[in-house]
């Protein structure tokens, strides 16, 4: 048994050691997104804090949704989803047109999107398609549009702005209605009607991102597109196809950043505190007899020798058993007591011979003698 459980303890280590071998050299998970990394609270150039700020400001409320459709809330009735860095899947997508038509919320879709396969997602609804075009215009960088407005109880006056753009939104034949064009040709910006909502799509989210709203190019646009989805609804900002979870994984935590190198301290420490605790990771010797049951031994075979020089053997071994049946009556259980018997049994019989044997009597005294010590350390419920 002891061999078995040194043997678990000595394979154990080396299994904790080639794990934290592999924690080391392979394990480097990246840290999750915090609520300030969201592009709704981004401060950076390509941030949205600046159109959340104004929504905030100008929408009866704004809030970040960190799971899926199905957790929005009621009292949302408009959901922003602004050129995501994960991928939109056939799932999700249904998940927000189907969210539209039964709640009659608006969804604002900022392109480019892609699918869970990292392709671009050129048709968000059956009405408008979205495809990247170059840019326009030769001369210069940025694009004059026009705003048309559609469905603004008081439509403001949004004179002709210039923006960097990239794509545009094809139209079917029917369905969705130009919000924002260049040149009164191409769709930069789309509504339409989608059961009892409205799915309006820009194909260029960048124009609503901080360097072009901080800039005053593009904030009148903004301000006119909060009045088309609804200033008296609550907004949601879709942070969940960011990366950014309301209850960040504590692994991926600590496996990133400095506290990767505390985590590995620590796993190191408590693997020696195991090496430790295992008293012994070789394989197992045998355990040396007790230093008091040696003591004994050569007690005997002194006593032995004595009387084997005398002549009186047969004497002294009757002595010592008359002395290990007086113990007996005393104290002794188990294997003990029974060792002891089979000794004193063992000594009867050879007192009965006719004749003597002085070095079998040494024999039987120091078997006695052994005997009696184990009966008086298991009564006293110590260990061998």
């Amino acid at each position: 048994m002891a061999g078995s459980q040194s043997r678990r303890a000595e394979i154990c280590w080396w299994l904790g050691v080639a794990a934290w071998v592999a924690l080391a050299a392979l394990w480097e998970p990246e840290p999750p997104l915090s609520y300030l990394e969201a592009p709704s609270a981004s401060t950076h150039r390509d941030g949205y804090a600046v159109f959340h700020d104004m929504v905030g400001r100008n929408a009866a409320g704004v809030r970040r949704l960190l799971g899926s459709v199905s957790q929005i809330g009621d009292d949302v009735g408009v959901l922003v989803v602004l050129s995501p860095s994960r991928g939109i899947d056939d799932r999700d997508r249904e998940e927000m047109l189907d969210w539209v038509s039964s709640s009659g919320g608006t969804l604002i879709i900022g392109h480019p999107i892609r699918d869970d396969k990292g392709n671009l997602l050129n048709r968000f609804t059956e009405e408008g398609m979205w495809e990247l075009s170059e840019r326009w215009g030769t001369d210069s960088a940025s694009l004059e549009l026009t705003y048309f407005p559609r469905r603004a109880e008081q439509p403001r006056e949004v004179p002709p702005f210039e923006v960097e753009v990239e794509g545009e939104i094809r139209l079917s034949e029917a369905g969705a209605e130009a919000m924002l064009t260049r040149a009164e040709t191409a769709v930069v910006a789309s509504v339409e009607a989608y059961g009892s909502g409205a799915v309006i799509q820009l194909a260029d989210a960048t124009m609503l991102d901080n360097s072009a709203l901080g800039f005053k190019r593009a904030h009148l646009f903004a301000a006119a597109l909060i009045d088309e989805a609804g200033a008296k609804k609550v907004w949601a900002f879709d942070e969940a196809h960011e990366g950014i979870e309301p209850e960040p994984s504590l692994v991926a935590y600590l496996g990133s950043g400095p506290w990767r190198g505390v985590l590995l301290q620590v796993l190191l420490l408590a693997l020696f505190v195991y090496w430790w605790a295992s008293a012994r990771l070789a394989r197992p010797v045998p355990a040396p007899p007790s230093r008091r049951a040696r003591e004994v031994t050569t007690l005997a075979r002194d006593v032995g020798d004595f009387y084997l020089r005398a002549g009186r053997s047969e004497w002294a071994l009757s002595r010592v058993l008359e002395h290990l049946r007086r113990a007996m009556k005393e104290r002794g259980r188990g294997e003990e007591r029974q060792a002891a018997e089979d000794a004193a049994a063992e000594a009867a019989r050879e007192l009965e011979k006719p004749a003597h044997n002085p070095e079998r009597h040494v024999y039987l005294i120091r078997k006695m003698a052994i005997c009696q010590r184990m009966l008086a350390e298991s009564s006293k419920g110590k260990k061998r």
